[in-house]
C-alpha cells in the first residue's frame, strides 16, 4: 500500500491505490527533493557517518536540512577538514534509511525496521521521520502488538501514539490477554493502571480476576505479593462487598488462591 507524507500537513493521506507490496512495504514522500547523486559519487563530501559495520561520506548541508540534532553538531564542531561522527549504537540499514530521507525526501518502512527507524529519528531529531513511523504503527496497531506499542510511545513521549495505543488497549482487553505476549510482562503498576480504568472494556469481573491469575501464574513467586493491591482495584471498580471472601482454585496453574476483597478501617 503506497501512502504520502506532504510536507504541510506533515500526516499520511489516504492510500492511493490498493496495490499492495510482496514486503509490505510504505513509503512516504515529502514535497521538496534534493538530488542524491553527489552523496551516490561521493563528491564534495566534508563529513563521514561510521555506524557499527559500515561508514557513510556524506554532506553536512544535506543532512542539517531535516535533522536538528546534526545541525547542532555540525555548527559545533565547524572544520574545513572531514570529520568522522560515530554513532555505534545505529545499525547500518537504519542508518541508509535516515540518509535516504536526507538526501531524497523520502524513507521507507516496514514492520521489521519500523521500530529500530523510529528511535533513531527520535534521536537525530528527524520530525518527518518520527511522524510517518508514528503514523505506520498507529495503523498497524493490533490486539498482538498494542502493547509494545504503548511502551515504545512512553518511552520516547510520542503523546498522541500512547493514548492510542493506550485505549486499544482498553477496548480490546480480552483479546489483549489472550493474544498479546507482553501482557506477562507488564509491571504491577502497569495493570493496575488498566485494570482500574472506567474504559475496561469487559464482560464481566470474573474475565479481570482470570487476567490477573494469568500474569500472577506467569511469575507466581515474585507476584503473589501483588494480589493484594490488583484485587482492591476489581473490588473497587465493579463495587463488590468489602467484606466477602472467595476461594478460587485455578485448575491449570495448579495455585490455589485465597481470592478476597479487603476490609477497610473506615466506612
Amino acid at each position: 500500500t503506497l501512502f504520502c507524507l506532504t510536507c504541510s500537513q506533515n500526516r499520511l493521506t489516504q492510500p492511493l491505490n490498493n496495490r499492495l507490496s510482496v514486503r509490505q512495504v510504505h513509503i512516504f514522500n515529502i514535497s521538496f527533493c534534493k538530488s542524491e547523486s553527489m552523496y551516490l559519487e561521493g563528491t564534495l563530501c566534508d563529513a563521514m557517518i561510521r555506524v557499527k559495520d559500515a561508514e557513510f561520506k556524506v554532506h553536512k548541508l544535506v543532512l542539517m536540512e531535516p535533522s536538528a540534532y546534526f545541525r547542532d553538531l555540525f555548527l559545533r564542531k565547524q572544520s574545513t577538514e572531514q570529520q568522522v561522527y560515530s554513532f555505534s549504537n545505529v545499525s547500518s540499514h537504519i542508518m541508509e534509511l535516515i540518509l535516504e530521507y536526507a538526501y531524497t525526501s523520502c524513507v521507507e518502512l516496514t514492520e521489521d525496521t519500523v521500530e529500530e527507524l523510529l528511535e533513531a529519528a527520535d534521536y537525530f531529531a528527524i520530525s518527518g521521520v518520527t511522524q510517518a513511523c508514528c503514523d505506520f504503527l498507529q495503523q498497524k496497531i493490533s490486539s498482538k502488538n498494542c502493547i509494545n506499542t504503548w511502551k515504545l510511545a512512553e518511552l520516547h513521549e510520542f503523546l498522541d501514539l500512547k493514548k492510542m495505543a493506550y485505549f486499544y488497549i482498553l477496548e480490546h482487553f480480552e483479546e489483549v490477554v489472550e493474544l498479546c505476549a507482553d501482557f506477562q510482562l507488564l509491571s504491577v503498576m502497569r495493570l493496575v493502571d488498566l485494570i482500574e480504568r472506567a474504559e475496561l472494556n469487559v464482560r464481566n469481573e470474573s474475565f479481570v480476576f482470570e487476567a490477573i491469575l494469568r500474569w500472577v501464574k506467569f511469575a507466581p513467586d515474585k507476584r503473589r505479593r501483588h494480589m493484594e493491591i490488583l484485587l482492591s482495584k476489581v473490588s473497587e471498580c465493579w463495587g463488590c462487598p468489602r467484606n466477602s471472601m472467595r476461594t478460587t482454585i485455578c485448575h491449570k496453574t495448579g495455585l490455589v488462591l485465597s481470592h478476597f476483597f479487603f476490609r477497610f478501617n473506615h466506612t
